[in-house]
């Protein structure tokens, strides 16, 4: 069970992108809303699993999935689960990025083609494109770190906080520091997403429990995200 419900939450992700970015435009729109919640969700949840695997690898099914499974189960070394830990952060990146496609595809948005370095351009002051600059290198000193205490043996629950919450909401930050929110594709993502995430996210740690009180670092990130850089 710790294999498959990851497994499945992913797949179902990334088929729901899939399908968002070729048949979006043709479905009913609450199809395409359904689906969306599925990408949000699962298209970055491989990195963020990646990322906390680091934890104890408990194999009843209450500890951390890629944990148990990886080290547990298939008995992965840990300077193996400190490379994946790491590798996450960079999966998880990218799998917020590639979640613009989806979310665009249903707001009728166009998104550029790749990331380009010229793009951090769109911030409106240099003071947030050079304190997002600064607040990203957090992410990978937080990676590093907990990569030390993994091959360490030193896998406590402080592992998991610092790699699979403490990272997504770093980026969140950089995210929404970097994001010129006055443009009329970010008011659009901002009012129908991540305003309606934020709520959602708040409603599942108050009457949620377990997994359901991680849903803010889960699904903040990817939405943030989804409103940078979009072409005007």
């Amino acid at each position: 069970m710790n294999g498959i419900a990851p497994l499945i939450t992913i797949l179902l992700g990334i088929g729901a992108h899939l399908v968002l970015i070729a048949y979006g435009h043709r479905l009913n729109n609450i199809l395409r809303r359904f689906l969306a919640g599925w990408a949000i969700f699962g298209l970055p949840y491989a990195g963020l699993q990646m990322m906390s695997s680091g934890g104890p690898a408990i194999v009843n099914g209450t500890g951390d999935d890629f944990a148990a499974v990886l080290v547990g189960y298939f008995g992965f070394p840990r300077p193996v689960m400190a490379i994946i830990c790491c590798a996450g952060v960079a999966l998880f990146i990218l799998g917020c990025f590639w979640l613009r496609g989806s979310l665009a595809s249903i707001e009728g948005l166009a998104v550029s083609s790749r990331f380009r370095w010229k793009d951090l351009q769109i911030t409106p002051t240099a003071w947030r494109r050079y304190s997002a600059l600064l607040l990203a290198l957090l992410p990978i000193v937080d990676a590093l770190y907990s990569a030390v205490q993994v091959g360490s043996s030193n896998k406590t629950e402080i592992t998991l906080i610092l790699m699979g919450i403490l990272v997504p909401l770093i980026w969140c930050a950089c995210a929404a520091l970097l994001i010129p929110w006055r443009t009329s594709s970010s008011i659009v993502i901002r009012n129908q997403w991540i305003f309606p995430t934020i709520v959602v996210a708040i409603l599942f740690y108050v009457l949620g429990r377990d997994d359901y009180t991680t849903m803010l670092p889960a699904l903040l990130p990817p939405v943030v995200t989804t409103a940078w850089p979009h072409v005007e």
